[in-house]
């Protein structure tokens, strides 16, 4: 699992969202990231509209992640590539939220 925490970058008055920024290390051999966990640390619910990786991978997320002081679960959010019937991958037989590939958490 990979960790780390987003913090407040900037807000975009054209659109009026605000942007965070989170860094994480990833190690060279942990394969095709597909998911991310999000934990919303603050008080209050926020909305996700999307999580940007710096490799172009992309989660639109267009929900809301209640606080962790509502509701200490975690969201998933998945990738938005597209495969060919071919080349989809298998479905996991569980999805362990308590052991994600990736965490980030706000």
């Amino acid at each position: 699992m990979v960790k780390a925490y987003a913090r407040y970058e900037a807000l975009d008055f054209n659109i009026n969202v605000y942007r965070y920024k989170c860094n994480f290390d990833i190690p060279e051999d942990l394969g095709e990231i597909g998911a991310v966990l999000v934990k919303n640390e603050y008080n209050k619910k926020m909305f996700f509209k999307t999580i940007v990786l710096s490799n172009n991978v992309t989660f639109t997320c267009e929900s809301w992640v209640a606080s962790k002081f509502d509701n200490p679960d975690k969201r998933i959010f998945f990738t938005d590539k597209s495969y060919l019937p071919s080349k989809t991958p298998e479905a996991p037989e569980t999805i362990d939220t308590k052991h994600g590939s990736v965490n980030f958490s706000l």
